[in-house]
């Protein structure tokens, strides 16, 4: 049965190649666009600015403990930053009937907190390679 009310943000999580990232903390999507590119040329007014429309950007990104153990660990994902791996990733809860984000996208940042007597965090941004989904289950 599909989640209905308030969404918890504790439900959400963020899947890489249809597996949970270990140990997040955090996730979060976001979307940027449609923007604008300057198309004026000579033949414009001087006091006109022709601007053209251009496409949409997405990135998703986690946050979690470090752990080396566990499917998408902290070097499983640092891996797939280093080798720059093509990845289909979701933004969603774990419930199979509820609606999601989805699409291809390339790790663009990798970072590594290890501070003294606390726990060792990371976090990871991946940017989109092409159309968002939103899947309607």
């Amino acid at each position: 049965m599909a989640t209905t009310g308030k969404i918890n943000g504790t439900d959400f999580l963020l899947y890489v190649g249809g597996v949970a990232v270990s140990w997040s903390t955090s996730c979060s999507l976001s979307v940027t666009g449609p923007g604008t590119i300057d198309v004026s040329n000579k033949d414009s007014d001087n006091w006109l600015e022709k601007l053209k429309a251009k496409g949409y950007s997405w990135t998703m990104s986690v946050d979690g403990m470090a752990t080396f153990d566990g499917t998408y660990s902290v070097e499983d994902i640092f891996l797939l930053f280093r080798n720059n791996s093509t990845v289909t990733i979701k933004f969603s809860t774990d419930d199979a009937a509820d609606r999601f984000w989805s699409g291809s996208a390339v790790a663009t940042s990798f970072s590594l907190d290890a501070p003294q007597e606390d726990a060792t965090t990371f976090s990871c941004e991946f940017e989109g390679l092409g159309i968002l989904n939103f899947v309607a289950t």
